[in-house]
């Protein structure tokens, strides 16, 4: 596997995170809107078109909430996964910290650095390729990623 396409499965925790602050955010805005909504109380019949605002306004956030768990269980699945193949493959402990720190933790360079006690070009240009070379993606890791791509067309 190419340095590349490690580089695009390891950034898959970033891509989910973000995805997954998005989802919640829309949350969010849901249940503003939701608090808005005020039953009409009256005497008279309802439609019959079954246009129930409060009960659509809560499955709306329920289906909200499931893609949210969704998707923060693949993410944890993917974690543990990288995590298990950073243990299992790199020797060098500051390449493991290294790949911790910025895919994991999704730490940036900077602070990744600061954290290992290193220049930031250090770890943005040795050190990252080393540990990049060193890695080895399993075919679990691999089918969390592919899963993702599948998944993300699905939400």
């Amino acid at each position: 596997m190419t340095i590349p396409e490690k580089k695009a499965i390891l950034n898959k925790c970033r891509e989910l995170n973000d995805s997954i602050n998005e989802e919640l955010e829309k949350l969010s805005r849901l249940k503003s809107l939701a608090v808005k909504v005020t039953p009409t109380l009256s005497l008279m019949p309802k439609s019959t078109n079954g246009d129930d605002r409060i009960q659509s306004s809560c499955e709306k956030i329920e289906l909200q909430e499931w893609k949210i768990n969704e998707k923060t269980d693949l993410l944890v699945d993917l974690k543990k996964s990288i995590m298990s193949d950073i243990e299992m493959s790199v020797n060098d402990e500051i390449l493991k910290a290294l790949l911790k720190y910025k895919y994991i933790y999704l730490l940036n360079f900077k602070d990744t650095a600061y954290r290992l006690n290193i220049k930031e070009t250090t770890a943005r240009k040795k050190k990252c390729v080393q540990a990049l070379k060193q890695i080895v993606i399993s075919e679990k890791t691999q089918y969390i990623a592919k899963t993702l791509d599948r998944g993300h067309k699905m939400w």
